[in-house]
């Protein structure tokens, strides 16, 4: 039986909380990225955005893993991450889903700063459009194949 806190830790991965915490990464993405090439003075080009994302998600896949090492997690936790591991691997819909609430906190952002970037708004757009064929391909996996996982 898994305690209040690893149901919590377990959720953090399911739909809708991991679009949300996701979105709020994406919102901040541009801000970050414009605030790093200031820091160390390198030019804005299309390049260097798609660089910087890049290590964006390179992050998203290594954090976690580091994250679950770094956590006290019951046995059941860590089973049930395992098992979602490995079927991420068979999947890489677990990976793409990643992109729906990068690009979804993207777009909030293009919009509310009225930015006319083409290079971060066509991004963005494919990202959704990915992360939503992703996210659609995992609930679909993990409705028939995951039950026990859901908190």
């Amino acid at each position: 039986m898994l305690s209040r806190k690893d149901r919590l830790l377990l959720s953090i991965e399911q739909f809708p909380l991991n679009i949300l915490y996701r979105a709020a990464i994406g919102y901040g993405l541009l801000p970050l990225y414009l605030w790093s090439l200031a820091l160390i003075n390198l030019p804005d080009t299309t390049g260097m955005l798609v660089l910087f994302v890049a290590g964006v998600l390179v992050a998203l896949r290594l954090v976690p893993g580091v994250l679950r090492r770094l956590l006290p997690a019951s046995r059941e936790l860590k089973a049930a991450w395992a098992h979602r591991r490995e079927l991420a691997q068979a999947c890489d819909s677990f990976q793409w889903r990643k992109l729906l609430g990068l690009g979804l906190g993207w777009l909030a952002h293009l919009g509310i700063t009225h930015s006319s970037r083409v290079d971060a708004l066509t991004l963005a757009i494919a990202f959704v459009l990915a992360g939503a064929a992703g996210q659609l391909f995992w609930m679909r996996l993990n409705r028939s194949h995951l039950p026990e996982m859901t908190p």
